[in-house]
């Protein structure tokens, strides 16, 4: 993946305050906001700077756009459809205080497509869906890199005290070799196409939702494939 990172993120200019989506098909571009928080639904942002992450229940697309937070840069939950793609989600690594950050951090909901994104220097993971508050469907994490240079695992897949379902990991670079990924001692299956999950659901086999597509990951700036935690199992 090659992206112009020069481009994204919003013109320079004094850092604005906070937004607040309340109503249906708000959009914002080209700014430079503090907290950006989605209460409605089919909002959109694109190519501005945010400084203290995108929270919120409701619906939304980031495009081409530059975010970091003292917390973490992306916290999607509600049912709402989210994308997130062709953004930087930034932090320089440091813990700050006694907060868990995340680049991209789900404890419940999902219903959202990350792709083509830039996500590094968080403390915790690029990537947490881990499903302590409630279950998790319908995530697609596509060609995007992810690293995490300062420790623990770069990505996270883990159902805690709930489940996962419809998850899909394709085509990311990782950012370096070891601490990958992580389903945090659950022991799921990982599957190579979408294919072999539809069919098995359509066979009758309930449980085949909760089974993980993973294709295509590999070390960033190498060929080096990297296998699914646990390793396959169909």
């Amino acid at each position: 993946m090659t992206f112009d990172w020069s481009k994204v993120g919003g013109p320079a200019q004094s850092t604005g305050g906070d937004v607040k989506f309340t109503t249906d098909g708000s959009r914002i571009s080209n700014c430079n906001v503090g907290e950006v928080r989605a209460e409605s639904e089919n909002n959109a942002v694109t190519q501005c700077t945010i400084k203290s992450g995108v929270y919120g229940a409701g619906s939304y697309t980031i495009d081409r756009s530059f975010i970091t937070s003292d917390g973490d840069g992306i916290n999607p939950t509600g049912p709402g459809q989210k994308v997130i793609k062709n953004t930087k989600i930034w932090r320089d690594g440091t813990r700050v205080g006694t907060k868990h950050q995340d680049g991209i951090q789900f404890w419940k909901g999902g219903n959202t497509l990350i792709s083509q994104n830039w996500i590094s220097g968080w403390q915790t993971s690029a990537i947490m869906v881990k499903a302590d508050l409630g279950p998790i469907s319908n995530v697609t994490i596509d060609s995007n890199y992810l690293n995490n240079p300062t420790g623990y695992f770069q990505l996270y897949l883990c159902p805690a005290g709930n489940s996962l379902k419809n998850i899909t990991v394709t085509n990311n670079a990782f950012g370096k070799s070891s601490f990958t990924a992580s389903t945090c001692g659950a022991n799921l299956t990982f599957v190579h196409t979408e294919k072999q999950r539809q069919d098995a659901i359509k066979a009758g086999n309930k449980s085949a939702a909760s089974w993980i597509v993973w294709n295509g990951n590999h070390i960033a700036g190498t060929d080096k494939v990297v296998a699914p935690p646990g390793g396959w199992d169909k």
